[in-house]
């Protein structure tokens, strides 16, 4: 910084007393004098999200303070190098304008860390990335946690403990209705986690996994939103990743029939995705001519949207996507199971099916079901037959029994995607001028 460095990389910044530190991905060189000289820095951040999260901006404000401390003068402004490769993703910020939020939020996080209350590992959102998750879901099990209950939220959570329900056990044999009612909580919604509390104690004290259905039966929910059967029905699945290329890629598009077909088309690119999208259309519109009364059934309403939001950015094929939504073609099987109240933690499409049993045909108990070893191609090193697509090509590579996931890349420093990164940077310091030098 003293030499004036035009861009200084994950330099180190800390206070006075070494209680707050950080490394800023970048320091920026601009002409506004400070102790150092004819020149301050400002921070400039990687961030892999599209659009600034106030997470992030709360980041900058601490390292735009540390910095401040560094070079006896306030930074004026402070950035964020957003996702997306064409340059385009870059957000700046006064920092005037954020300072006294940042200083509350410091000072109740530094009261809140001299004597910290007592604390309870809540499922949050970032327990997928914590290290400490099968901890924290060991405890919760222990306790008997009512963030056990399938589908329960935890606003309902605190009300129900705030009257002494604390346990899933303890909920289930809650007696209906409650007085005086619980704020917040309707009696329809408490009754349905009641009952879906009922069900997992049950199953549990019984050692075996047991279903209800929901009554009454309601038209068009549930079970009975199921249409009739048909031979060409399909099972549609699409697998995507939000922060591949510029504004995320559907990779994988996979169907399968109900002989055991299975047609998958992958996208590696812009261009991949809007044929693979084409050729998905064309062919369920192909099976609608051959069936009339088909059905392309998927979990949850991801598909539908993915579908939607592609005929959008590709301006194809609206005529045909019109019609299969006006037709109804499209089941969701999420809203299906909603008319089944079963034994499960976890109504998602990735956790519900492992946690159904298969039945023996010899009427024996149950038992998880094992996934069968792929079947291999018959010529040596091929792909297995599950993968390869009916009449195309097989995919690039062989995926084994796995689905693929979307692979979670490191922060976009300079080691992982130095491009990027130095795109980002050069429109900072074009965005800069005549600030900066």
């Amino acid at each position: 910084m003293r030499r004036g460095a035009e861009v200084i990389y994950q330099g180190r910044l800390e206070d006075a007393d070494g209680r707050w530190s950080g490394y800023p991905d970048f320091l920026l060189r601009v002409d506004e004098p400070s102790a150092l000289g004819a020149w301050s820095y400002e921070v400039l951040d990687a961030k892999l999200a599209r659009n600034a999260k106030g997470a992030a901006v709360l980041q900058l404000l601490l390292y735009s303070d540390l910095l401040a401390l560094a070079q006896g003068a306030a930074p004026e402004q402070m950035h964020l190098a957003l996702g997306g490769g064409d340059g385009r993703g870059y957000a700046s910020f006064r920092v005037a304008e954020y300072s006294a939020y940042y200083r509350a939020v410091r000072r109740g996080f530094e009261a809140h860390a001299e004597a910290p209350p007592e604390t309870y590992p809540e499922p949050v959102e970032h327990c997928g990335l914590c290290e400490w998750k099968q901890s924290c879901a060991e405890r919760r099990r222990a306790d008997d946690h009512l963030s056990l209950v399938a589908g329960i939220t935890r606003g309902q959570r605190v009300r129900l403990v705030e009257r002494g329900v604390t346990t899933m056990a303890a909920l289930g044999a809650l007696d209906l209705p409650v007085v005086p009612r619980l704020d917040g909580v309707g009696a329809g919604a408490l009754a349905r986690v009641r009952d879906q509390a009922r069900v997992q104690d049950r199953a549990r004290r019984e050692g075996r996994r047991i279903h209800e259905l929901v009554t009454p039966v309601e038209p068009d929910k549930g079970l009975a939103s199921l249409p009739e059967p048909s031979a060409g029905d399909v099972f549609f699945d699409i697998e995507g990743d939000t922060f591949a290329a510029d504004d995320g890629l559907e990779y994988l598009f996979g169907t399968a029939d109900r002989n055991g077909g299975y047609d998958a088309d992958w996208a590696l690119d812009a261009a991949g995705e809007k044929a693979a999208f084409e050729r998905f259309i064309d062919r369920v519109m192909a099976r609608w001519a051959r069936h009339p009364g088909f059905h392309i059934y998927h979990y949850g309403a991801y598909e539908t949207t993915a579908v939607k939001r592609l005929m959008s950015r590709y301006a194809t094929r609206e005529d045909e996507v019109d019609r299969l939504l006006r037709g109804r073609v499209f089941v969701d099987l999420h809203r299906v199971i909603q008319g089944v109240r079963a034994s499960v933690e976890s109504y998602s499409g990735t956790d519900e099916p492992r946690q159904h049993p298969r039945r023996l045909p010899s009427g024996g108990e149950s038992r998880p079901a094992r996934r069968p070893a792929p079947a291999r191609s018959a010529h040596p090193g091929g792909p297995p037959a599950r993968h390869r697509r009916i009449g195309a090509r097989p995919p690039p590579r062989r995926i084994g029994d796995r689905r693929p996931r979307p692979r979670r890349l490191p922060r976009p420093h300079v080691a992982h995607a130095p491009r990027r990164l130095r795109v980002h940077v050069g429109a900072v310091l074009r965005r800069a001028a005549p600030r900066a030098r």
